[in-house]
């Protein structure tokens, strides 16, 4: 609020846009935990497995394009791509090669999950010259987003005599993958270091949903959330 008020009292300079491309870094935080289950025969039983994918975030590479259709309004064209770590934890059911009825149970966690997130933009872009080397642009308009994400397919178990114990040894995964359909909003502050180049940050809220086939069904996952970075501004 302390900076749009100090903007907006500079004055607003009849300073013109036809057209803009913005590059930038950023970070999306937002933790994201999807879980789904496996089940498999084992001595004549049913055994279950449950695993739980959990990411929080991570960096962020975009481009931003748009032009001038009347006054200070323009439509724009927007790409982002994130990628993501996280870790993958699965436990799980097992029955006893000795008895019936008897389950044990076993866990583990390991580091690697890997989700990719791209997604392509379409917002309505308000750009206001509040001064000549300051513009504020606020935008807002749909999304496509296609997701990329690990998925636990197999589990690898290690036993011995008496066989009161159990433990997963590992797990195979694949990369399932999804398109969805959501949404973006933004507001972007840029300071003209030359009539047609500068630096800017921003701060965006990205989301919407993608379904992904897991071992036991489809599952929609919810992709985007909260962004912030700074990056090259140019103006035409």
């Amino acid at each position: 609020m302390l900076l749009a008020v100090t903007l907006l009292c500079a004055g607003r300079a009849d300073a013109q846009w036809n057209g803009f491309l913005n590059i930038n870094g950023a970070v999306q935080a937002d933790d994201r935990s999807v879980t789904h289950a496996l089940a498999e025969s084992l001595y004549g039983e049913r055994a279950t497995y449950e695993g739980t994918m959990t990411s929080s975030g991570g960096g962020l590479l975009d481009a931003w394009l748009g032009v001038r259709v009347w006054r200070d309004l323009g439509i724009g064209l927007g790409a982002t791509v994130l990628n993501a770590r996280g870790t993958t934890s699965v436990s799980g059911s097992v029955p006893s090669p000795l008895f019936t009825n008897r389950h044990r149970t076993a866990s583990l966690e390991l580091p690697g999950l890997r989700q990719q997130q791209v997604g392509v933009h379409v917002p309505l872009v308000y750009v206001l010259p509040v001064s000549e080397r300051v513009h504020l642009a606020v935008s807002a308009g749909p999304s496509w987003f296609r997701l990329r994400h690990d998925t636990v397919t197999a589990v690898r178990l290690t036993e011995a005599a008496p066989y009161t114990a159990v433990e997963i040894a590992g797990i195979t995964t694949t990369v399932e993958e999804g398109n969805g359909i959501g949404y973006n909003a933004a507001v972007d502050v840029t300071y003209l270091l030359t009539r047609y180049f500068g630096v800017g940050v921003f701060v965006r809220y990205t989301g919407g949903s993608v379904e992904i086939a897991f071992p036991d069904g489809a599952q929609s996952v919810d992709v985007g959330g909260v962004q912030a970075g700074a990056g090259l501004r140019f103006r035409f």
